[in-house]
C-alpha cells in the first residue's frame, strides 16, 4: 500500500505480462547469488530487456558482464535488506532517472536474445562445428 508503484501479480496470462512489462520501466530480479546463476543470464533478462527495462538485482557474474557496460543494471548486495530497501527508495524519489525505457536494454535484446538474430548465428556455428569435425 506504501509503495503504489510496484505491483506484486503472481502468475498472469502472456496478455496481462504484455501489458504490464509495456506499462513497466524496471523489472526486479532477486535471486541466491549461486555461481549456477552467476554463470547464467535467467529468462527474465530478455523478457525485460526486450521491454527495454533496467533491472534490479543482486546477481553478480554473467550478468554484469553483459548488461552492466550499458548501465542496464541495478545493483544491491545479496542478502542485504536494507540496501534493497534503499534502492526502492531511490527508484521511488528518482522518476525522471528511473520511470523512462531504456533504448540501450532493447539494443541489447536485438544483440543477444532476438531469435531471428541467435539462431541463424548458431545454425552457422554448429554447420561450422559439423564441418570441421568431418575433415
Amino acid at each position: 500500500k506504501r509503495l503504489p508503484h510496484v505491483v506484486f501479480v503472481g502468475w498472469v496470462s502472456q496478455g496481462a505480462l504484455s501489458a504490464l512489462y509495456a506499462r513497466s520501466y524496471i523489472g526486479m530480479m532477486c535471486y541466491l547469488d549461486r555461481f549456477d546463476f552467476q554463470l547464467s543470464i535467467p529468462n527474465k533478462v530478455s523478457d525485460f530487456t526486450r521491454s527495454s527495462m533496467r533491472i534490479l538485482t543482486n546477481l553478480t557474474g554473467e550478468m554484469q558482464r553483459v548488461l552492466g557496460p550499458d548501465n542496464l543494471l541495478i545493483p544491491y548486495p545479496t542478502g542485504d535488506a536494507d540496501a534493497l530497501r534503499d534502492k526502492l527508495i531511490e527508484v521511488a524519489e528518482s522518476p525522471a532517472l528511473y520511470r523512462t525505457k531504456t533504448p540501450a536494454a532493447r539494443a541489447v535484446f536485438d544483440q543477444l536474445f532476438d531469435a531471428s538474430t541467435v539462431m541463424p548465428e548458431f545454425a552457422t556455428y554448429v554447420e561450422q562445428i559439423a564441418k570441421e569435425g568431418s575433415a
